[in-house]
């Protein structure tokens, strides 16, 4: 994000360089931790939660660079962008909390890996962290970086309707009911397993 924030050709390489290299560190860290046999829920929550900031912040960064370099709609294509990710992952976050699991985002992908056709499957291919990463390094180092902006803001509007449609059938199928707490007024989630 730093690296982006510089307002510069080099700091956006830099940028999407380093936004793989924190992908693989990342991977290499969690397979260690299932191989060491110390995960835990923490952990999970931690990682999880890590990825979403680190998303957002190369989104941001992304945008605040093609703007600082004077394309003035990459702003207004990062704040979209950023709004429906961040949105999708609170909503996916609390989900997971309500369902009394660690907080992550796989959500989606046990809902979609649920499902048959081929087409799904590669559509939770295409989303996943590492292939996300390696696209973005590639279409940056290409120059492709305002075009990549674009299909990020489109991509998280469609996937902030696929949250909200998987999290309404989830409240429809009784697997998370938010009710009215009767002793103390505020709102109380009673849950079951989501999957």
């Amino acid at each position: 994000a730093a690296c982006l924030l510089l307002g510069s050709e080099g700091g956006l390489l830099a940028g999407a360089v380093l936004l793989q290299v924190a992908s693989v560190v990342e991977g290499a860290d969690g397979e260690i931790a299932r191989a060491t046999l110390r995960t835990s829920t923490r952990g999970a929550s931690l990682d999880s939660i890590t990825d979403g900031a680190t998303n957002l912040a190369f989104v941001a960064g992304l945008a605040y660079n093609l703007w600082a370099g004077g394309n003035g709609a990459a702003a207004l294509a990062g704040l979209a962008c950023c709004g429906c990710f961040a949105l999708g992952l609170i909503l996916l976050g609390w989900h997971a909390k309500a369902t009394g699991q660690p907080v992550h985002f796989d959500t989606i992908k046990r809902f979609m890996n649920g499902r048959a056709g081929l087409w799904r499957q590669v559509l939770v291919w295409l989303v996943q962290r590492d292939f996300l990463a390696a696209a973005s390094m590639v279409a940056v180092l290409a120059g492709l970086a305002w075009p990549l902006l674009q299909v990020f803001a489109l991509t998280a509007a469609i996937w902030l309707g696929v949250v909200l449609y998987v999290l309404g059938v989830a409240l429809r199928r009784g697997q998370i009911a938010v009710q009215p707490a009767v002793s103390t007024g505020h709102l109380a989630l009673e849950s079951a397993q989501f999957g």
